[in-house]
């Protein structure tokens, strides 16, 4: 199995892909932990630092492009400070930006994350705090704009990964037509979605963790086996990876037989913030790479391993993946 993982990283490097979805500009600000305040029951930090990371669906390109995937992103940013930094990030890393259309009525989603600490144990997460608001209408012009830009990239992708994050850059007319498309050409459709699962239908492969999938069909999220049953036969994807947190990651396909693959070194991990980016994305270069369901999954769940031990959304590269296989 590991010399198999080992040949598909060994194909990645190249492979283009196409990420849609909502774009998040993620922000830390570091904190070194003085006292408690006598004003309220709060912790004082002296501010140590501060940086900008691409988030949500840039952060899922960002995991491709530290894969060696060439990769091209579309979505929405606003005429913002935040939005023009996102764009920049996603530029320095050598992410192709042209699909993402700037909308004046839209403010960049950004999510600002306080991070405290010792000045000699690592930062976690005390607080964070959300700024725009997901988009509230869809004009059919926006529509056409990303149906466009699809078609013109469409010959060159070897997947499409969508990461929805339900803040209105994915619409359901637009997916239809691409995943019609799409399974004509044989190219996998991976799809990640936070809170709309449901409308996914025909997808390649779909990557709910278990509460996720729960949510999105009212079940509760112990009864793995019917929540998957149910998945498979009301939205037809070809795969089901359900990502479960300490207990690992279940693969299901139609008629064939499930495989738990339990998690990687230890369950007592750093920072679970864009694991699920992470994820979607090594599928969908395994799978560009004609890697099956089962494998796909193992190796995302090795790179799943990795980023959990790192702070923030964070990115894993071909070199840490190889280091873990052959650990």
């Amino acid at each position: 199995m590991i010399k198999r993982l080992l040949g598909i990283l060994g194909e990645i490097k190249g492979k283009t892909i196409l990420v849609w979805g909502d774009i998040v500009c993620d922000e830390y600000i570091y904190g070194d932990v003085s006292r408690i305040s006598r004003e309220a029951p709060v912790l004082i930090l002296k501010k140590s630092g501060g940086e900008y990371r691409p988030g949500g669906a840039a952060n899922a390109a960002n995991n491709l492009a530290s894969l060696g995937a060439k990769v091209k992103i579309m979505g929405i940013a606003g005429d913002d400070e935040q939005g023009r930094r996102l764009i920049a990030l996603l530029k320095k890393k050598g992410i192709d930006t042209s699909g993402i259309r700037i909308n004046k009525k839209f403010s960049t989603i950004t999510k600002t994350r306080i991070m405290a600490g010792g000045i000699d144990r690592p930062k976690q997460q005390v607080i964070r705090i959300d700024s725009g608001d997901k988009l509230k209408t869809y004009p059919d012009e926006l529509q056409d704009n990303f149906w466009k830009y699809f078609l013109s990239t469409a010959d060159s992708m070897d997947a499409v990964l969508i990461s929805d994050y339900s803040y209105g850059a994915v619409n359901s007319k637009t997916y239809d037509k691409i995943s019609q498309k799409l399974s004509k050409e044989n190219i996998p459709l991976i799809v990640d979605s936070r809170f709309d699962l449901r409308k996914f239908k025909n997808a390649t492969v779909l990557t709910p963790n278990e509460e996720e999938a729960a949510n999105a069909l009212g079940m509760d999220p112990k009864d793995i086996n019917n929540i998957a049953k149910r998945i498979l036969h009301e939205l037809n994807p070809k795969i089901l990876i359900l990502t479960r947190g300490k207990k690992g990651m279940d693969v299901f396909i139609e008629n064939k037989k499930p495989l738990h693959i339990p998690i990687h070194g230890t369950d007592e991990v750093i920072d679970v913030t864009g694991a699920g980016d992470t994820v979607a994305s090594v599928v969908a270069l395994a799978l560009s790479c004609g890697a099956d369901g089962y494998d796909a999954a193992r190796l995302a769940n090795y790179a799943a391993s990795i980023v959990v031990m790192k702070m923030g959304a964070s990115t894993v590269t071909i070199k840490e993946l190889k280091e873990v296989l052959h650990g």
